[in-house]
């Protein structure tokens, strides 16, 4: 399991403040400080602890806790690739990375380091009940170009659960993570900001492949990728659930879902809204599917080659008004995940709406060829 952050955050937000005294933790205990731990015990407000290169672990380097203070730790080569904490966690041994919990606030920062090996009963650690690397509960972190990769969430939030705080998630990287309900991001009675992120690949057993939003979430998500998302139940891509978050310049590609809504899975009154957005290649399921009650408002969107249906359900009288239509929206190179657009698209920066979808033109026009739903099934397995 591996995360860039995996850990429970409880009031933090992340930032660049500047610090007085730099501090050095080696992981063979040749620094200022024998472990992580230690230093974070003994440094004050404001001082900065740099982790070498390596991998840190074992007593003291996790289960880490700031204590409240306004530190950074950071790695020295600000390359989490190469600097590591290996929480050595297990059924038998559980053990997280980070436990902000005493009033951190943006001054409390972790920077450039991978976490790895979490294990919890509870919430948070690359595998936990909720929020597979993260549970933010009433906080509102900052969390900027990180990547979650191959987190578990027993029950929700494959890679992150927020509930009751605001954070934002900038510029980050989710994928093949799991979970029952939302694979790589769970927000409930949030109003998160989720920009220029990337979804690919996440799972759900119920439901909301990549994004599962509830109970009155009013967060909003623009500019973001989701691509190649599934679930065995419905909403391979996004679910709005009793709230009505907007979703803007986004786009869809390759997710499915086996119960209804390859793309989008609304219900129990949710309203949310959708412009400039692209909804497109579904190998299984209809675009979208809405659920008593519930429905979508879209506007100037490019719905498209779904296998079960583009506008149908309850978006069906909305093609052809608002500026919304079905067309081949030309991506430079689908096959590899490349969602920059042709010159060609319909979906450039040429028409009354602008730009549509999360990624500008890449490329010279587009040669069109004449595919099969098996050729599409194949390039998202």
């Amino acid at each position: 399991m591996r995360s860039i952050l995996g850990f429970v955050i409880g009031a933090l937000m992340f930032s660049t403040a500047a610090p007085a005294t730099v501090y050095v933790v080696r992981p063979d205990g040749s620094g200022d400080f024998l472990t992580i731990q230690a230093a974070l015990n003994a440094v004050t407000n404001g001082d900065i602890i740099g982790l070498s290169n390596g991998t840190f672990s074992g007593p003291g380097n996790r289960d880490l806790d700031y204590l409240g203070k306004a530190v950074i730790v950071r790695s020295q080569s600000g390359s989490p690739e190469f600097c590591t904490i290996d929480c050595g966690g297990g059924p038998g041994n559980p053990h997280r990375g980070v436990y902000f919990h005493s009033g951190e606030t943006e001054t409390s920062v972790l920077e450039g380091v991978t976490i790895s090996g979490g294990y919890a009963w509870g919430n948070g650690g690359s595998q936990a009940d909720w929020g597979g690397a993260i549970l933010c509960v009433y906080a509102s972190p900052r969390l900027f170009r990180c990547v979650f990769s191959d987190n578990q969430a027993r029950d929700s939030g494959g890679a992150i659960w927020v509930s009751y705080g605001s954070p934002v998630i900038s510029e980050c990287t989710f994928s093949d993570n799991r979970a029952q309900w939302g694979g790589g991001l769970l927000l409930w009675s949030s109003n998160a900001e989720v920009t220029e992120c990337w979804f690919a690949d996440n799972q759900t057993t119920a439901n909301g492949g990549g994004i599962y939003c509830t109970t009155g979430t009013s967060s909003i998500i623009t500019r973001v990728t989701l691509c190649a998302n599934q679930t065995d139940g419905r909403g391979g891509a996004i679910v709005c659930n009793n709230c009505s978050p907007s979703f803007s310049q986004c786009t869809c590609s390759g997710n499915q879902a086996h119960s209804g809504g390859s793309g989008i899975w609304t219900l129990n009154d949710a309203q949310p809204t959708f412009d400039h957005t692209i909804i497109a290649f579904s190998p299984y399921g209809a675009s979208v599917s809405c659920g008593d009650g519930a429905g979508a408002s879209l506007i100037c969107c490019d719905v498209y080659g779904n296998a079960g249906g583009d506008w149908v359900s309850c978006i069906a009288d909305q093609v052809g008004v608002a500026g919304n239509f079905a067309a081949d929206p030309l991506f430079c190179d689908s096959e590899n995940r490349d969602f920059t657009l042709g010159s060609d698209s319909p979906c450039a920066p040429i028409g009354d709406c602008g730009l549509i979808g999360a990624w500008p033109v890449g490329c010279g026009p587009t040669a069109v060829e004449t595919t099969s739903w098996g050729m599409l099934k194949a390039k998202f397995r």
